[in-house]
């Protein structure tokens, strides 16, 4: 990636969580720090709302040579009963993923990304029901400050449901970045769709469906704080179920066919 869309993008982008297949934020090598938290209105993760109400989030970012470190916690602050009447108290820990990568970058041109990847729900006796490896790759576009990308995924193990953890579920997602700046403002935008095996929708949804799961919009606005090589951002991400069947079965069991996470946070980010 040139120079002038990576200074673009370093403010732009920050974290966007594990919620999608597809990484929608720019990686950049060989090194790098990063750490911030936020605020979301809720906790969704993996085609589920796991907490209705308020959650804070806390990342870190590390990549050294090449070979990229991120963690993702998410802490409770308002417990309630959950959305499948799971009760979850003040301050318990939701969720932690863990993302080991290597980039490989033809400078100018494209990102790949392989990865290996682990999702533990402790709230619900420390369950890890996603062990994925898979790859991520972005393609820069001659017009500036566009990208282009796709990912695959395949999940080696689920403990968590004996009547599905036989299936390894895969993943593949495709989708589009945007970065643009006016200092002091920074946006990125991104669009991506997401197709899964029947048995993640029936993991996710209930539904007895492959193929399409959601179509994800997002956009984030970030600007300087103050401090040196700090930032505060705000975010909103829409997820949008577009299959009949996933839709249907997301009724039928009181969950929602949309959903729309915001976030507010902030940065820090080493240069």
């Amino acid at each position: 990636m040139n120079s002038k869309i990576l200074g673009l993008a370093c403010l732009a982008s920050l974290t966007a969580g594990t919620a999608q297949a597809l990484e929608t934020e720019l990686q950049i090598g060989p090194d790098e720090f990063r750490a911030g938290g936020e605020l979301l209105n809720k906790h969704y993760s993996h085609g589920r709302v796991i907490h209705p109400d308020v959650t804070s989030h806390g990342s870190v970012d590390f990549r050294w040579y090449d070979v990229g470190i991120h963690i993702d916690g998410y802490i409770v602050l308002d417990g309630a009963p959950g959305p499948r009447e799971e009760v979850i108290s003040d301050l318990e820990t939701t969720e932690i993923t863990g993302r080991l990568d290597y980039l490989f970058e033809i400078e100018n041109y494209v990102q790949v990304l392989p990865f290996i990847e682990a999702t533990v729900y402790p709230y619900a006796q420390g369950a890890t029901k996603f062990n994925w490896v898979g790859a991520d790759v972005w393609y820069m576009l001659p017009l500036e400050g566009i990208e282009l990308g796709g990912s695959a995924q395949y999940n080696l193990a689920d403990n968590t449901d004996p009547e599905i953890d036989h299936e390894h579920h895969w993943l593949g997602s495709f989708g589009s970045r945007q970065f643009y700046q006016d200092a002091p403002i920074d946006l990125a935008f991104w669009q991506v769709v997401n197709l899964a095996s029947r048995s993640y929708h029936r993991l996710t949804t209930g539904a007895d469906k492959q193929g399409l799961t959601t179509i994800d919009l997002g956009a984030k606005l970030t600007m300087p704080l103050p401090w040196h090589e700090t930032w505060a951002f705000l975010k909103a991400e829409g997820h949008f179920y577009v299959n009949s069947e996933d839709r249907e079965a997301l009724e039928a069991s009181g969950g929602d066919k949309n959903e729309l996470v915001i976030g507010i946070g902030f940065e820090y980010r080493a240069e």
